[in-house]
Order: structure tokens, then C-alpha cells, then sequence
């Protein structure tokens, strides 16, 4: 059964339109979404403030990494999988292949394209928590 957590959301207006996103009580992001939060999401500016200004940073071209503890929900192998994503450098790109074969499951490229796709923090993974 899925752990309930407490979700505090921000927005962040940017050039690839409203960022919505989710950090929780202890201020570890859990989620990144293009647009704006779900109508009657808790908002809490405060509790997201360090994510905000890393983002808005990233996408002014002022910062290629972030500091941020992360904390998405997901299986142990998605979670490994985007553990995976955190190492891959600024502006590298890699196949899901050699993906699969860096954490360790060279024949999962399929699976490890699918986690990919369920990846709640899709932008900027690279050197974060």
C-alpha cells in the first residue's frame, strides 16, 4: 500500500509556459509538472522556495545542475532507474540501452524506457539528490 504523503505545491512562471510543482513537508521535491497545479492543491510558496529559484535559474541558463533532495514515489526499479538519470552530465544524452547497462540491467532497456516515462521530475535530473 502507497505511503499518503502531505503535498505542498508552487508555480513557476518560465518561457516553456507554468511549472506546477510538488515538494514535501521536509521540502524534497516529489513532482514537476508542465502547467499549472491541480484547482485546490494545497499552495505553499515556502516549502518550495529552493526548488522555484533552482528552477528558474536552469531555465535562464544561470545553473546546469541542481541541489535539491528529491523524494518521487515510485517502485524500487523506477526509483533506481532515475537514480540512473542523476548521473548522466548537463547536455549528454544516453540510449535507454546504455542506460540499463550503467545501473547494472543490461538487458532492460524496454523497461528502463518505460520508468523513464513515469518519471514524475521529468527536467534536469542530472547531479541532483
Amino acid at each position: 500500500m502507497p505511503v499518503m504523503r502531505d503535498v505542498y505545491y508552487a508555480e513557476l512562471e518560465s518561457s516553456l509556459g507554468t511549472l506546477s510543482f510538488g515538494c514535501d513537508g521536509d521540502g524534497r521535491l516529489l513532482e514537476l509538472n508542465f502547467g499549472p497545479s491541480a484547482a485546490g492543491a494545497p499552495m505553499d510558496d515556502r516549502r518550495c522556495e529552493h526548488v522555484k529559484d533552482q528552477l528558474a535559474a536552469y531555465l535562464e541558463g544561470k545553473r546546469t545542475t541542481f541541489d535539491l533532495a528529491l523524494a518521487p514515489a515510485g517502485t524500487p526499479f523506477q526509483r533506481r532507474v532515475w537514480k540512473g538519470l542523476t548521473d548522466i552530465p548537463y547536455g549528454q544524452v544516453i540510449s535507454y540501452g546504455e542506460l540499463a547497462r550503467r545501473i547494472g540491467m543490461p538487458g532492460a532497456a524496454r523497461a528502463v524506457g518505460q520508468a523513464n516515462g513515469a518519471n514524475p521530475i521529468p527536467i534536469g535530473y542530472g547531479s541532483a539528490r
